[in-house]
């Protein structure tokens, strides 16, 4: 379990190579995918999501290469509802 700072793609790429499983907060500057992907439940989908076009800080460009072009993630989203207040939706 992390914070959305333990939501970039590489690893995620490193958890599953662990055979682990990870749950955390999608990182706000990731855009959401929850229109496409493969239903799996209520407010849950299978999605892919594609390795950067860029590099990012802390991965060699050997490294980086290394990643596989794509993964397929878990994304789940519930609501929180406090009367008197807008509903506010969560990834």
């Amino acid at each position: 379990m992390g914070d959305r700072a333990f939501c970039a793609y590489a690893d995620l790429i490193s958890i599953k190579n662990l055979n682990s499983d990870a749950v955390f907060r999608k990182h706000q500057a990731r855009k959401t995918t929850m229109p496409k992907g493969k239903i799996i439940g209520s407010c849950d989908k299978l999605v892919t999501w594609y390795k950067p076009k860029k590099c990012p800080q802390g991965l060699s460009k050997d490294e980086f290469h290394a990643l596989p072009l794509t993964i397929t993630v878990r994304e789940i989203y519930y609501y929180i509802v406090v009367p008197g207040f807008r509903t506010e939706q969560v990834h």
